[in-house]
C-alpha cells in the first residue's frame, strides 16, 4: 500500500535543503526515503525546483537513486508504445 505524500510540504522541504547545498540525487533520496514513488518524485521536483515536467522526469529516471527500476521502467515504457502503436498506428501513418 502507497503511502500518502503531502507534496507541498516536499516541495518546501526540498527548496530548503536546496538553498543548504543539497544535490538534485540528494533531493530524489529524500523524496524516496519519505515514501514517494517516481511519480510522486518527478512532481514534487517541478514544483520545488521550477523546471519543467520532461526535465524532472529526467532528473527522477537517471538517478542512481531510482536505478534498480529503470530496466523494468523502460520495459514497461516501450511495450506501452508498442501497443500504442499497434493499435492506433505511427505518427506518420496517421498524417496521411
Amino acid at each position: 500500500m502507497a503511502l500518502k505524500v503531502d507534496r507541498a510540504a516536499l516541495a518546501r522541504s526540498c527548496k530548503d535543503k536546496l538553498a543548504a547545498g543539497a544535490t538534485t540525487d540528494d533531493l530524489v533520496r529524500h523524496l524516496r526515503d519519505g515514501g514517494c514513488w517516481k511519480i510522486d518524485s518527478i512532481v514534487v521536483l517541478r514544483a520545488a525546483l521550477g523546471i519543467t515536467l520532461q526535465e524532472a522526469k529526467a532528473i527522477v529516471h537517471v538517478s542512481p537513486v531510482w536505478s534498480d527500476t529503470r530496466e523494468q521502467d523502460e520495459a514497461l515504457h516501450d511495450a506501452l508504445f508498442e501497443a500504442a502503436e499497434s493499435e492506433l498506428g505511427t505518427i506518420d501513418d496517421r498524417r496521411k
